[in-house]
């Protein structure tokens, strides 16, 4: 196949030309998630977010468990209140543990699914007490990315969800939670978080 450029979403090295990332990288790994870093990546559309987040997880896959999600594929309705956004939440991830291997990703899987299944009606509270177990019991510290986080930014859900999340996050030496977050999106969520 004949190598082209790219500007409608995340290239492929085998189909696109591109940038080496390689540097960038191992710079990301070494300075922010080995760190165990919370911080956003935000740039205009078609300037490489999703390219980087995608190699991002390949290039960590040797240490990291790396959970890997995009808001665009939440629908609206999954956020119209703390349950509903919880059990999306929760299905996206484990739909995200697909493709990676991991010893004990089984045990983790299966959190996730009673989670879902024992808690229908259970909000952002839950959820986190549900993260925390997983994260509490991985074998490998996990990294949460989630790209497009910025596609619900007006949503109080949205907003109640990366609320917690940073306050877990704020609590990581004294609790089990995600050892690095990485959101990206066009708009700068910084206010947000």
């Amino acid at each position: 196949m004949r190598r082209k450029f790219n500007v409608t979403g995340s290239c492929n090295p085998q189909r696109h030309y591109m940038v080496k990332l390689d540097d960038r990288l191992k710079r990301i790994k070494e300075e922010y998630v080995d760190e165990g870093a919370y911080f956003v990546i935000n740039k205009g559309r078609q300037y490489g977010e999703t390219t980087v987040l995608n190699a991002l997880k390949r290039y960590l896959k040797a240490d990291y468990i790396v959970l890997l999600l995009d808001f665009q594929e939440v629908e609206t309705a999954s956020f119209a209140n703390g349950a509903v956004f919880s059990q999306s939440f929760a299905r996206k991830l484990s739909i995200a543990f697909r493709g990676i291997e991991a010893e004990g990703k089984e045990q983790l899987q299966k959190m996730l699914l009673d989670f879902r299944q024992d808690s229908p009606d259970g909000g952002l509270d839950k959820l986190f007490e549900c993260l925390c177990s997983m994260c509490e019991n991985s074998m490998q510290p996990i990294v949460l990315m989630i790209d497009e986080v910025d596609s619900e930014s007006d949503n109080q859900v949205f907003i109640d969800y990366l609320a917690q999340l940073r306050g877990y996050y704020l609590k990581r030496d004294t609790m089990p939670i995600f050892h690095s977050v990485i959101l990206a999106g066009v708009y700068n969520i910084k206010k947000w978080i």
